[in-house]
């Protein structure tokens, strides 16, 4: 199956879950994610996801959805983060959001940080757990 047909499938998924709207991707053809050890990135700033194009190559459907499922996660949570920013209210607790508008301001990347400290956010945990629960419902469909 097209990796590009899986990506948009996964971002359609993901977004009439939390619903929110779907946003765009790219698939990084410039390097972008090189030596980054990174699979996928959400950039808050342009609202859109980028693949590494290397990792896409050899990726299994379950891993791509995994990570798509993970971006999809931080996008919804810069959501959440800049409703409440504004004095909308938000979809989940206020001091949730908080935390995670402070760990996005002094954000731990795995490729400066180390692993532990990547993964001890609760940007990150929140993200894996969103991912991985998305992905069981989605086998238990199958």
């Amino acid at each position: 199956m097209d990796k590009d047909i899986i990506i948009k499938y996964a971002i359609l998924i993901a977004s009439k879950d939390l619903d929110i709207k779907p946003t765009d991707y790219m698939i990084d053809q410039e390097g972008v994610l090189k030596g980054k050890d990174l699979t996928g990135l959400y950039v808050p700033d342009e609202h859109i996801l980028i693949f590494d194009n290397d990792w896409l190559e050899t990726a299994s459907i379950n891993d791509i959805l995994i990570v798509v499922f993970h971006e999809i996660r931080h996008y919804y949570q810069h959501i959440q983060i800049d409703l409440l920013y504004k004095g909308i209210n938000v979809d989940i607790n206020i001091d949730v959001v908080e935390k995670w508008e402070k760990e996005y301001e002094d954000y731990k990347y795995p490729y400066i940080s180390n692993q532990n400290q990547y993964l001890e956010q609760e940007i990150e945990k929140d993200a894996i757990s969103f991912s991985n629960y998305l992905l069981s419902r989605i086998l238990g469909l199958i």
